[in-house]
Formats: structure tokens, sequence, C-alpha cells
């Protein structure tokens, strides 16, 4: 990605799907306006230490989709105001979720799932990973919500 990006301060959303892309630039995460990220059907396996920045109380970030990359863990404890998590189809072994993030405290909508996990590695016996229902039990790196 052009390192132009860096200085559109108001951009609010960004979606670069389907692009072979192995990295999200660093400067992705002083973009505090945005409030869609994108970056689904790539090849990305970490996130930069620079995207907790957008879990800022002023932040906007809403809609995060990183589903079909190749993604091991991901740290989103910090994104409160976020409503739609997707991380299906990654390698994702851990995962740490705040117990205030809007996408788990809305009620589960079929059609429009605002969190999604299955596909990943999240169950501790990989008997179990073959049943999307492990993901149910909450046995990977998510605090435990009253």
């Amino acid at each position: 990605l052009p390192n132009s990006f860096n200085h559109l301060m108001n951009l609010k959303s960004i979606r670069f799907q389907n692009n072979n892309l192995i990295v999200i630039p660093e400067y992705i995460g002083s973009l505090i306006n945005l409030e869609i990220i994108d970056f689904s059907d790539n090849l990305i396996s970490e996130i930069p230490e620079s995207f907790s920045n957008l879990g800022c109380e002023d932040c906007r970030l809403k809609i995060l989709k990183l589903q079909n990359n190749e993604l091991s863990f991901i740290d989103v404890s910090s994104f409160v105001h976020l409503e739609v998590l997707w991380l299906a189809s990654n390698k994702l072994e851990d995962l740490l979720v705040s117990c205030q993030s809007n996408a788990l405290n809305q009620n589960y909508n079929q059609l429009s799932p605002t969190v999604t996990l299955s596909q990943n590695y999240l169950c501790s016996d990989l008997l179990e990973y073959s049943n999307d229902d492990c993901i149910d039990d909450w046995e990977i790196g998510v605090q435990i919500c009253d």
C-alpha cells in the first residue's frame, strides 16, 4: 500500500480484500477515524503493533474484517467500540477480546453475524477442530465475561 495513505487522517473506510497482501502497513494504526477495516482474503499473518492505537476512546473502529488470512493470534481487547469482528478461516490458535466489546454484547444473527471464528485452530483438541461447537466453549484467550 502506498505511504500516501498515512496522510488521509479523515479516512473512514479502508478495504483491500483479495489482493494477496502479506502485511498491513504500520501507519494504519495512526488513522484513528477509521470505522471500517477490511483486509479479508489476503495472506496476512500478523497485525501491526500500531493497530492497538485504533482502540482509543476517541477512535471509531466498528467493523474489522480479517477473514481468510494467515493469522495465528490477534489482540482486539482494546477495541471496545467494535461491532463486527470477522476472523473466520485463519490459523488462529488464540485471541484476546474484551468483555466490553460491542461485538460480544449483541444478539446473534445468523444472517449477519457480528463475530465469526469458524475454521480456525481455537480448540485445544485437534479432534474438536472439525466441530465448530468447541468455539462456543470460549476455551481460548478471551476474558471470562460474567
